[in-house]
């Protein structure tokens, strides 16, 4: 396996399994949005309008 920052391959590995979990529960694909990106938790302001424009189409509730 390469070489990756501490934490990187778990933290891929685990939002994929909450993502599987998620289906698996029977919520809707198009009731999600999973995107897997390079990056960390921290300077990811430049993500904000993707999942505000994903959000802002969603019907309430």
């Amino acid at each position: 396996m390469r070489s990756l920052a501490p934490g990187r391959v778990p933290s891929r590995r685990g939002a994929a399994a909450f993502r599987q979990a998620v289906a698996a529960a029977g919520v809707p694909d198009d009731r999600v949005h999973f995107e897997l990106f390079d990056g960390g938790h921290g300077a990811i302001e430049y993500r904000h309008p993707l999942a505000i424009t994903w959000l802002s189409g969603r019907p309430a509730g």
